[in-house]
């Protein structure tokens, strides 16, 4: 699934593009979105060889 505009698309070419890293960082945190990959697109088409795959981060744990 893809991102956009706050909700999810089956539809890469319908997913939500981003200005920069800080848009991406700004739309994770306005929605709370946990346990996402951020992908970066390199060039007009995707590329398994050029694109850049983040994995989800891991939550610190909030211990007592």
């Amino acid at each position: 699934m893809y991102f956009r505009n706050g909700g999810w698309t089956p539809d890469r070419d319908l997913a939500q593009d981003f200005r920069d890293a800080h848009a991406v960082v700004a739309a994770l945190m306005k929605y709370d979105l946990q346990d996402v990959q951020v992908v970066f697109q390199v060039g007009d088409k995707p590329s398994a060889e050029h694109d850049i795959c983040l994995p989800p981060p891991e939550r610190p744990s909030h211990r007592a």
